[in-house]
């Protein structure tokens, strides 16, 4: 679940208290906008971002996180591509960042529209890095399906492309993957991807309340 900058701070903290209030199964991580210490018993924290290998400013260094107990981050969010400009260079500069530093990343993908293209995007972003050995954590989702606030990919569309993803995770040495659904998600792709076989769904901050998100989290169960 994955909180965007225009959702006010008291509210994430609400929902956060909220979640931490309930039991239930499917494994959940939560990526608020203003990291805080990892101590949460229901969900695990992940950074919105990580910085690249060189030295800068503005963006959460590997140190940073391991301070707050944080082992995820996002890498290559579609929107950041979109809103910012962050082109592959830098997308992979940082997974590259993320690997080396033992922070798991979740890889954004989807940019391509299409299935067809998600072999080129994973090039493009992963190129000379090797992630045998390595966790990753990989969210496909349908750009369009995102701007448009409605799902415009069908069920064997999303079934080829995480085939496809598999596919390509096959070439590395003992890599650990989870392949995760992104994209305006409903309650009808948990269930996609509870059918699809993969690990679950990733959804943004249009979701307030523990009883709206566990509208999602029921069909993963």
């Amino acid at each position: 679940m994955n909180f965007k900058t225009l959702m006010p701070v008291n509210e994430q903290q609400k929902m956060m208290k909220d979640v931490e209030s309930h039991t239930f199964d499917p494994d959940l991580i939560i990526s608020p906008v203003m990291l805080q210490p990892n101590h949460f018993k229901n969900f695990q924290e992940a950074s919105q971002n990580i910085t690249i290998t060189k030295r800068t400013v503005g963006e959460p260094s590997a140190d940073e996180l391991h301070y707050f107990g944080i082992k995820y981050a996002f890498v290559g969010h579609l929107e950041r591509r979109i809103q910012l400009h962050e082109g592959y260079d830098i997308i992979h500069n940082k997974l590259e960042n993320a690997l080396r530093h033992k922070i798991v990343p979740i890889i954004c993908m989807g940019s391509q529209n299409d299935e067809d293209g998600i072999e080129k995007e994973f090039n493009n972003i992963v190129g000379d890095l090797d992630l045998s050995n390595h966790e990753v954590i990989i969210s496909w989702e349908s750009i369009k399906s995102t701007l448009e606030g409605k799902r415009l990919y069908s069920d064997e569309t999303a079934a080829r492309t995480f085939d496809e993803l598999k596919k390509i995770l096959s070439r590395y040495d003992n890599v650990k993957y989870r392949l995760v659904l992104g994209g305006h998600v409903e309650p009808r792709e948990a269930e996609l991807a509870k059918k699809l076989g993969i690990d679950g769904v990733l959804i943004g901050d249009r979701f307030k309340t523990f009883d709206q998100l566990n509208t999602i989290l029921k069909p993963l169960s």
